[in-house]
């Protein structure tokens, strides 16, 4: 078994990407599931972005061709 000390067990420090606490034992395992999730989020939102901007583009593209623009 472990020997914590009793600052150990009843400390917790802010996990750098959700800003929720942790105690310092849980702390690194939870970080490396967070940075996963953290990383997917800015991920997914950078492909939407990029999305958007094609599909406005397209839309631009279709005006110009056909001169009109379907709602």
């Amino acid at each position: 078994k472990y020997s914590y000390s009793q600052e150990t067990l009843t400390s917790q420090l802010p996990c750098q990407y959700c800003n929720q606490k942790y105690k310092p034992q849980g702390l690194k395992k939870h970080e490396a599931s967070c940075k996963h999730r953290h990383d997917s989020e800015k991920d997914r939102a950078r492909a939407n972005k990029q999305y958007e901007k094609d599909v406005k583009k397209g839309e631009f593209i279709e005006v110009l061709i056909y001169g009109v623009m379907d709602d």
